[in-house]
């Protein structure tokens, strides 16, 4: 077993179930568990949707083993390779955390539908996420052959456009890079802004103009931070973190990482090489920040596109969440476990 650098909370193998699947999810930018998590209200309906549930922190963030200074100058280098480096370290150790995880708690093994583990990457956590399949070939060999009995799906959950390639900025300014403001003032615009309720004018046109760049603030619902308590809050943001561990990669060349989601998806070869048996399911939500509403339309278009070529890649599910907001696990739990689960079982 390796010296794991995350921390997790686990909600515990179902009790009527025996070919339950294990969903990892990886946060996202800033909000982490700490040891709150967005994703809390998720663990106790876990069981009865006959899902094991694990929240992992990733590094950087509260608990867990931070980045050296090395590390942190191949992840914000202008260099290409360096990223290349960074990324291929991260799928190692993400690859070996649930490599000994599964074997430690004798999860089942995946089969058809069931079983196995479903790694779930929730807005910037895809970055990582992905790196199992974008980055799998630096993954030991002992690694991946303890993990491959395991590894049946990965779920892309909201993911902003920048982690498929798409330009994350478009000449605007990202507020957690806004240093006229403190880096807990930026925490806060940036909290009230990817959690609020976005009406977009259109969203199939694949049209940026008929997107909602900022929110109303007559809008009735909210912001989902708003119906956290200031305990919650501070629970489970770490702002600090963020800047280290998360926006130097929105900066990257959007080739880099168009480059990376090819490889991850779109790419026969690397599918049949690595976790060969492996289903995609891509979530976005209809009333997530724009960013996240052209990550589902990216990724709609890259599908359309490689079976144009006849490129088959993973096998890749698209799927849009009616009503939801990228905090659909915090304001609508139940509702959201529950579509979860069925992402998971392919139901």
């Amino acid at each position: 077993m390796h010296q794991s650098p995350f921390t997790f909370d686990d909600s515990g193998a179902p009790v009527s179930v025996l070919d339950y699947t294990t969903l990892v999810v990886l946060h996202g930018c800033a909000f982490n568990k700490n040891p709150t998590d967005t994703f809390q209200k998720l663990l106790p309906l876990a069981a009865q949707n006959k899902l094991r549930i694990v929240l992992l922190n990733r590094r950087e963030y509260s608990d867990t083993k931070p980045f050296t200074e090395e590390e942190i100058s191949l992840f914000d280098s202008p260099d290409d390779q360096t990223h290349e480096l960074f990324f291929d370290a991260r799928a190692q150790e993400l690859a070996e955390f649930l490599a000994d995880f599964a074997t430690k708690e004798n999860l089942p093994k995946a089969c058809a539908n069931r079983g196995g583990l479903a790694v779930m990457g929730w807005s910037a956590g895809n970055a990582y996420a992905l790196s199992l399949l974008s980055h799998a070939s630096a993954i030991k060999d002992a690694t991946r052959e303890q993990l491959e009995p395991f590894m049946r799906t990965m779920v892309i959950f909201d993911t902003p456009g920048y982690v498929i390639g798409r330009d994350s900025l478009l000449g605007q300014t990202f507020v957690l890079l806004d240093s006229s403001h403190t880096v807990e003032e930026r925490a806060r615009m940036f909290g009230y802004w990817v959690s609020s309720y976005f009406d977009h004018s259109n969203i199939s046109s694949r049209r940026f103009e008929d997107l909602q760049l900022m929110p109303d603030p007559t809008e009735k619902t909210g912001a989902s931070t708003s119906r956290m308590t200031e305990a919650e809050y501070q629970s489970m943001v770490n702002p600090e973190a963020s800047l280290r561990a998360d926006v130097p990669a929105m900066l990257y060349p959007p080739e880099q990482f168009a480059n990376w989601t090819k490889r991850a998806l779109f790419d026969d070869d690397f599918a049949g090489r690595y976790w060969p048996r492996l289903q995609v399911t891509a979530i976005w939500c209809e009333r997530t920040c724009w960013t996240c509403v052209d990550g589902g339309w990216g990724l709609e278009e890259l599908r359309k596109q490689h079976d144009g070529l006849g490129v088959r890649g993973r096998p890749l599910k698209i799927t849009m969440m009616p009503g939801a907001n990228h905090f659909p696990h915090w304001d609508e739990p139940e509702k959201t476990m529950a579509f979860f689960a069925a992402a998971v079982y392919d139901e």
